[in-house]
């Protein structure tokens, strides 16, 4: 019998030449350039963190300067005063909308803006409100806008400037006042600038009197809550009550009525 030989099977043997990449280095590489981006952005971010730091605990976070446009009758050194609380933290996180409602609040006061600036400042434009009237309570003097603020003013220039407006007087409580800068904005123009002076003139019948002093010596007396209702252009034409009735010096409105006097 012939014997048979079994052949061997050939095994491959893979050559790489200097071309060829070799898997495993390329995955260690991978992980190499994997761990140096981790740590670049680890110490990016620890970077950053110390800047932040660096920033809030420098004077450099606050704000740097405050500048005021637009006044007239307001000083400069009062609007800084109020607002001392809005900007008193830091400057990033100083509300500019804060501001302006804490500034539109105040007498004298009828616009502002405020906008930061490149340097760390702030920039506020105001736009005053006209003051309509003054009053005299308990040794002080009030200013009263036409925004029917009232507040406390101190500087003796405007308060000398405020004396060529109408003056309030008697009044028992600064409440009332208030409440008659409320009444009072809403009157026409020509009756307003035609008032020299209010009186609180309380009587057993009517607590919260009103007396008007015209310019032409004559009266209105009104009570305190129904100011706007009864002096209304449509409910009192001023100006053709004073033509039609010349000869009064008293009008006196109780409820929808009018009772006129004639001057003495």
């Amino acid at each position: 019998m012939r014997k048979h030989k079994r052949k061997r099977a050939k095994v491959s043997t893979v050559h790489y030449n200097e071309y060829d990449a070799d898997p495993r280095k390329h995955y260690l590489a991978e992980i190499k350039k994997k761990k140096a981006k981790r740590r670049r952005r680890f110490l990016i971010i620890c970077f950053l963190i110390a800047l932040v730091v660096v920033y809030f605990v420098t004077p450099l976070s606050h704000i740097q300067s405050i500048q005021v446009h637009g006044l007239v009758n307001l000083k400069e050194a009062d609007v800084k005063n109020s607002i001392q609380q809005e900007t008193s933290g830091y400057f990033l996180l100083t509300s500019t909308k804060k501001i302006e409602k804490t500034l539109e609040q105040q007498a004298l006061v009828k616009k502002c803006h405020v906008s930061k600036t490149l340097k760390g400042g702030l920039d506020i434009e105001i736009q005053e409100a006209k003051p309509i009237a003054y009053a005299l309570f308990q040794n002080k003097v009030y200013v009263v806008d036409e925004l029917a603020h009232v507040e406390e003013v101190t500087d003796a220039k405007l308060i000398k400037k405020l004396e060529a407006t109408p003056r309030i007087m008697s009044f028992d409580t600064l409440d009332h006042i208030k409440e008659f800068a409320k009444q009072y904005i809403q009157l026409p123009y020509i009756l307003r600038n035609s008032v020299s002076d209010i009186i609180f003139s309380p009587k057993t019948a009517d607590p919260t009197s009103i007396r008007f002093v015209m310019d032409n010596g004559k009266q209105l007396i009104v009570r305190l809550h129904d100011i706007s209702k009864v002096l209304s252009q449509k409910k009192f034409d001023y100006e053709a009550y004073m033509t039609e009735y010349s000869d009064a010096c008293v009008f006196s409105f109780e409820g929808d009525s009018i009772y006129i006097t004639n001057c003495q």
